[in-house]
């Protein structure tokens, strides 16, 4: 998801590289850009739930209203879909 950017060109998810004590790069995230991520974005799951419905119900209904999510299932092993399409 780093790599992925959003309809405006940014990164879903901003971040910065540190190298730890062993040499290796890891990657860091400012707790407000998860907040904030997590605040414009909700897993299909979580949808579900909030709705009172069957993900499979769900996920038909955005189909069929042409909202797909970010990024394919495949990516994050899971549907996240922006609040601001639903």
């Amino acid at each position: 998801m780093t790599s992925r950017t959003d309809r405006k060109g940014r990164a879903l998810l901003p971040f910065t590289k540190s190298r730890n004590a062993a040499g290796q790069v890891r990657l860091c995230f400012d707790p407000c850009d998860v907040e904030a991520f997590a605040d414009a974005h909700v897993e299909l799951r979580a949808l579900a739930a909030e709705r009172g419905i069957s993900t499979k119900v769900l996920q038909a209904e955005l189909l069929r209203l042409g909202i797909h999510a970010i990024l394919p299932k495949s990516s994050l092993n899971k549907l996240v879909y922006r609040r601001a399409d639903l």
